[in-house]
């Protein structure tokens, strides 16, 4: 992998990521010459990846041992992608007191925060005092350490919501085709004995190597179970050829441990056919939660996250004095992770309110709604994160198209989420058209699908918890198929529809012509 070349930025961004698994989860067996090589390129590499990705990477290697080095890798970049490994990782005293001279003062707050640090390691930060953290004027040090600390709880919540509700185990009935088999698979991850199916379409799969958009092997699921050696549910596999194996399987396995000494030597598990319960669950929340206990949570998360934003903006627009440059930008990480979060608040609370027929009923104008004056707000909004991203929404009006017959607050919420969820898929430099149409009694607005969904079924899309592999499974905050069947709900709700087509996502809305002549028939 090192000596592999990378002919674009999102070819380094992807290589970058797996080259810092690889060096964090088998440091032990890899030479000092290519470990130099490896950091070498980490280095020259890491503004190719996006920082989301980055900081994604940092959240995924904090709950492992993680090497000096690498930590200090991480401790010299943004305070955004620093902070998940400085707030959680474990070293020893010694490797505290040599990093930490070298690393910049945002690191070092942040590291400042712990409570776990060893005594020499807790001195040495008390030579550099309070300077390292504190912003001008003196006066906001406790409302800043309130703030970090709220932001984290927020965080674990919400992470604590995604873990605890996941869609239900599946069913595998499908006719006249093969059905099940049992698998097992080498500490390497490579499936090496099979039963209940041929064994030659099927032996090889790596289930540590995630397949490529539309290409054969597993996903984003099995292959982050696989590094982490832990247990696995429903993953998808694809079968390449036109045998009886070929075609979609759900993989479930369980880790095995040499009962010796420990030692990780592979996976036992089975594999089913996908059935109909692929398809998009018929609740939104699923059976977890009732939908009254969500929207009492989003209440009592929406309050505090108000505040943390504020403080943010007016740290950022220097309204409390001035301010340093690089406190600025962290103040403006925190209005960004802030309204990012604001917007999960905000799915969950539309999801809510939709599966309790409490949608906020607004008048319809009787001019309608103009979408591509929707379109252009909402793209010139999510600049931010396509700058982020490193893609970009181009707008293309086929043809004069009529006004959409819905209200103003819902169409800005239906053409937010889905270009959204666009950019928030799309590969670095990609680009997206999104075009608005008349189709037939309505306006559909189609956005092209980014490039990390091509090949997937609707049927997939709509039942994917996360897309990609580790690094990347945050990208869609409560999950892409969550995001594509609240879209969904939200445009029958407005007596519209989404269509999941091979190249493009439509939205499509009732237009007032189309009222119009209803009204004319009814008259």
């Amino acid at each position: 992998m090192l000596t592999q070349s990378a002919p674009d930025g999102a070819a380094r961004a992807a290589l970058w990521v797996q080259i810092a698994d690889i060096v964090a989860q088998e440091r032990i067996r890899i030479s000092p010459e290519k470990m130099a090589a490896a950091f070498e390129r980490l280095l020259a590499w890491r503004e190719d990846v996006p920082v989301s990705r980055r900081r994604a990477t940092a959240l995924a290697l904090s709950d492992h041992p993680v090497s000096p080095e690498m930590v200090d890798l991480f401790a010299k970049d943004s305070p955004q992608v620093a902070a998940p490994l400085l707030l959680h990782v474990k070293l020893d005293d010694q490797d505290w007191v040599r990093l930490i001279p070298g690393w910049p003062s945002t690191s070092r707050a942040l590291v400042r925060e712990r409570r776990d640090l060893p005594d020499e390691t807790r001195r040495l930060l008390g030579v550099y005092g309070n300077v390292d953290f504190v912003l001008p004027g003196g006066s906001e040090t406790a409302d800043s350490h309130e703030s970090a600390i709220q932001i984290r709880d927020l965080v674990a919540r919400i992470e604590a919501y995604r873990r605890d509700h996941r869609p239900a185990a599946r069913s595998s009935q499908e006719p006249e085709r093969l059905e099940f088999f049992r698998f097992e698979a080498g500490g390497d991850g490579i499936i090496n004995w099979v039963e209940g199916a041929p064994r030659g379409p099927l032996i090889g799969i790596s289930l540590a190597d995630m397949a490529e958009p539309g290409g054969y092997g597993v996903d984003g699921q099995a292959a982050g179970a696989c590094r982490q050696r832990a247990q696995f549910r429903d993953a998808h596999l694809t079968v390449a050829g036109a045998g009886e194996a070929s075609g979609a399987w759900l993989l479930s396995a369980n880790p095995l441990f040499n009962r010796e000494d420990g030692r990780f030597i592979g996976y036992r598990g089975f594999a089913k056919r996908p059935g109909p319960s692929l398809a998009a669950p018929s609740k939104l929340l699923g059976d977890g939660l009732s939908p009254d206990s969500i929207r009492q949570l989003t209440h009592e998360l929406r309050t505090p996250l108000n505040a943390i934003r504020g403080f943010g903006e007016m740290i950022e627009s220097r309204l409390l004095g001035p301010v340093a440059q690089h406190y600025r930008e962290m103040a403006r990480s925190i209005v960004s992770d802030a309204s990012r979060l604001m917007a999960v608040i905000d799915d969950l609370d539309s999801a809510a309110r939709l599966e309790t027929g409490d949608w906020p009923v607004e008048a319809l104008p009787a001019e309608g709604i103009s979408l591509s004056t929707v379109l252009e707000s909402i793209a010139s909004e999510l600049g931010p994160l396509s700058d982020d991203h490193g893609a970009r929404i181009r707008i293309v009006l086929v043809r004069p198209v009529p006004n959409a017959r819905a209200d103003l607050v819902t169409c800005r919420r239906l053409v937010g989420r889905l270009l959204t969820a666009a950019i928030e898929l799309a590969v670095n430099g990609e680009e997206l058209i999104a075009r608005l149409d008349v189709a037939g009694t309505g306006v559909t607005l189609q956005v092209d699908r980014p490039s990390r969904i091509q090949g997937l079924t609707p049927e997939q899309i709509l039942a994917t918890a996360a897309v990609g592999d580790a690094s990347s499974a945050g990208d869609i905050a409560l999950g892409l198929g969550f995001t594509m069947r609240l879209i969904e709900a939200m445009a029958k709700r407005a007596g519209g529809s989404l269509e999941i087509g091979r190249e493009r996502i439509s939205l499509v809305l009732p237009s007032v012509t189309a009222g119009a002549e209803e009204n004319k028939e009814s008259g």
